[in-house]
């Protein structure tokens, strides 16, 4: 089920991401349906994902544009944060 943030985004879930998306991506994740501890755990730069505490990057641009949906990203940061060590 989709928030109301989620619908009037400017990202299409059904279709890749592309780079115009990119500034839009934070917003989007941040008010998905994210599990709230591991959102509390990631931060967002202009083009990556990393973790907060240590700065590692988690994605960065080249890892999900043209090759992810912004569902198929959310499910990869989530496998991803949870297998990282604090």
């Amino acid at each position: 089920m989709r928030t109301f943030k989620e619908y009037i985004s400017k990202i299409n879930r059904s279709v890749k991401l592309k780079t115009k998306d990119i500034p839009y991506i934070e917003d989007y994740i941040k008010n998905s349906y994210m599990d709230k501890k591991i959102l509390a755990r990631i931060d967002f730069d202009s083009e990556s994902i990393y973790q907060k505490k240590t700065g590692h990057t988690i994605f960065s641009k080249r890892d999900y544009v043209n090759k992810m949906t912004v569902d198929q990203l959310i499910k990869a940061i989530e496998k991803k944060v949870s297998k990282l060590k604090l």
